[in-house]
């Protein structure tokens, strides 16, 4: 799945207008702008197409789009029209599509009807990415809430009698804090996949797993049985009884029930299995594939019968045994992301990241997109569109990976465009007073008046003492004048003043003749440089 172009031609929020053209070669686009531009309402907008292309329903705003998807040598591109203001439901979608073999075209461009998009009782299209993906690390369930009925057709599905979902697709799948100790307890249960130990052990420096504890509880719709799983049915039941099969219990214990304001206090029934070893979940999940594993997990939960997991790992830092409700937030985040990209990542998928990295250190946001390559490989096909504050995040990326969202002061009018210069090779500074970020300057604002006061002494001469004061403190902070080469320690004296500290030359031309003027007042002829 790779997306090639994106154009919102009707009002959806603030990003009316907006046009993006994805690079032509990366499957990776990040997307930064400043505080309230549209960078997820962007997110938000491709959810909507793609549910919307799925179910036949009318488009929620007119767009464009163009993408395409395909494994191997072949591949089908898709050029989508839809107009939400055309009243005959079956003309608000002009789709076509052409097929590519081996990367040249192997049929013209052909018509499909909408009810020909949609997926079939596989989960398959060969119209749509087999996945799409999103995560959201803010407390705002905006983009959840659009999760909600795959969620629930999900459950709905594992609960039948006779339910097999070990092959079933799950097209639409949001990522929760839940799912991350799911994922780290399939992380170790995946066989055939070391990269995801050796991961565990050197960035997250978890290196064993210890143990874990299912902890159960009468569902809303459960009976008053404990013994038979309150009546649990289905793909869930064959989970519970693996459950009792392969761990000690059950233990019956009393424990009072979150989120009372009464003084009184309530207490319900907790049933809890633990697993002791790692030689206990190899045996646990022996018959199943780790993605599998999770689902059961995940669809236990989603059931009311799972209240939680607690898992027990051991970490080098420490060495102790530490649970994972005591990793810090960022260790959380980490895992709760590339866990689930490695058990829901498929060819042909299409993963919205909204703000992954905002627990994450400088170190870890640094070799962000590092971590991803290891559980979304470029042979998956898939494409990733994130968005970030964090400048080290887009340190290692070309600027055609890069989407800038800017808001018009005067016309409030959001645009979206690929940056100047790629971050690659810039450091820090660099980017926070690039176009990316748009700083002035990342000095604080006493070191900047610091640096203004001695700007206006250089040029008027007056005050030596004052002028010696400024640069003795200065040169403390690392912002002095002091250069080995005197010619160069001149020549930014001189600089200082033409330019404010933090301001930025509007053209070459300009550029070329402040130089000029500078040199002139060092009294050096452009002829003496050449």
């Amino acid at each position: 799945m790779k997306l090639q172009y994106l154009k919102i031609t009707s009002p959806f929020k603030n990003i009316n207008g907006i046009e993006i053209k994805f690079s032509t070669s990366q499957g990776r686009t990040v997307i930064v702008g400043q505080n309230g531009t549209g960078k997820s309402n962007i997110i938000e907008a491709l959810v909507h197409i793609f549910k919307q292309l799925e179910s036949g329903l009318p488009p929620r705003f007119s767009y464009q789009l163009k993408y395409k998807i395909g494994e191997g040598d072949v591949e089908t591109w898709l050029d989508i029209s839809a107009d939400k203001d055309i009243t005959d439901t079956k003309a608000q979608y002009q789709i076509q599509y052409q097929e590519y073999l081996n990367g040249k075209p192997a049929t013209k461009w052909l018509p499909v009807a909408i009810t020909k998009v949609k997926r079939d009782r596989a989960g398959l299209s060969r119209f749509l990415p087999r996945n799409v993906f999103a995560y959201y690390s803010g407390p705002s369930d905006r983009l959840e809430s659009l999760f909600y009925q795959a969620r629930k057709t999900f459950y709905l599905d594992v609960i039948q009698d006779g339910a097999d979902f070990r092959d079933n697709i799950r097209p639409f799948f949001y990522a929760k804090p839940f799912h991350s100790q799911f994922a780290l307890l399939a992380l170790f249960a995946a066989r055939g996949f070391p990269k995801a130990l050796r991961f565990l052990e050197k960035e997250l420096c978890i290196s064993s797993f210890e143990s874990a504890t299912f902890v159960l509880k009468k569902p809303d719709w459960g009976s008053n049985d404990a013994t038979d799983f309150w009546g649990a049915s289905g793909a869930i039941r064959e989970f519970l009884e693996l459950i009792k099969q392969h761990c000690i219990g059950p233990i019956e214990t009393q424990e009072p029930i979150p989120g009372q304001l009464s003084k009184r206090v309530k207490n319900r029934t907790v049933v809890s299995y633990f697993l002791p070893h790692k030689k206990q979940l190899d045996l646990f999940t022996k018959n199943m594939r780790p993605d599998v594993f999770f689902k059961f997990l995940e669809a236990s939960y989603l059931s009311g019968i799972l209240e939680r997991v607690k898992v027990e790992v051991k970490q080098t830092k420490s060495h102790q045994n530490v649970e994972f409700t005591q990793l810090s937030e960022g260790e959380q985040q980490l895992l709760t992301i590339v866990g689930l990209l490695q058990f829901t990542a498929k060819q042909d998928a299409l993963f919205l990241l909204d703000e992954p990295d905002t627990h994450l250190n400088p170190n870890w946001a640094a070799k962000y997109h590092r971590f991803l390559d290891i559980f979304v490989p470029d042979e998956f096909r898939s494409h990733i569109v994130m968005t970030t504050h964090h400048p080290l995040s887009i340190a290692e990326l070309e600027k055609e990976q890069i989407q800038v969202v800017k808001r018009d002061e005067n016309t409030q009018q959001v645009s979206v465009s690929t940056p100047d210069k790629s971050p690659r090779g810039m450091n820090v500074n660099g980017i926070l007073t690039s176009d990316m970020f748009g700083l002035l300057t990342t000095l604080d604002n006493e070191t900047q008046a610091l640096i203004r006061e001695r700007k206006k002494l250089v040029v008027e001469e007056n005050d030596p003492e004052r002028l010696n004061e400024l640069n003795t403190q200065l040169e403390q902070l690392g912002y002095g004048y002091i250069h080995p080469d005197e010619d160069y320690r001149q020549f930014l004296i001189a600089r200082s003043k033409y330019l404010e500290y933090g301001q930025e030359v509007a053209s070459v031309e300009a550029r070329k003749q402040m130089i000029k003027n500078i040199l002139k007042d060092m009294k050096v002829s452009p002829d003496e440089i050449r």
